[in-house]
């Protein structure tokens, strides 16, 4: 089974593949469907032509769920790499940004 680039379906990335499987064919055929994923990560399972489902190694699975990192942390990494650094910003340009006047009249 051949993988095909990422296309934008549905809202949501997903994997196109040359080969997809009723959901019947998949019950009959399970065994060697889940043979097949040590060479595949993902088989698409459909209902009436329409993938509802994917079938997924177990490579895939813990690529999938695997830990991510907390913003913080991935915060400090940027703030400590040298491309972050050479773009400091003085604290008068920050504050410049911010709007000083009162705003608008709101009658409550």
């Amino acid at each position: 089974m051949t993988v095909l680039p990422y296309s934008h379906l549905d809202s949501y990335m997903v994997r196109i593949t040359e080969k997809s499987y009723s959901i019947a064919h998949t019950k009959n055929h399970l065994p060697v469907l889940v043979h097949s994923l040590e060479s595949n990560p993902s088989i698409p399972i459909t209902r009436r032509g329409k993938i509802v489902a994917y079938l997924v190694s177990t490579k895939e699975y813990e690529a999938l769920k695997g830990k991510r990192r907390k913003f913080t942390d991935s915060w400090k990494t940027l703030r400590d790499s040298d491309d972050f650094k050479k773009y400091t910003l003085s604290d008068k340009e920050v504050s410049s940004w911010r709007d000083s006047s009162t705003g608008r009249d709101v009658s409550l």
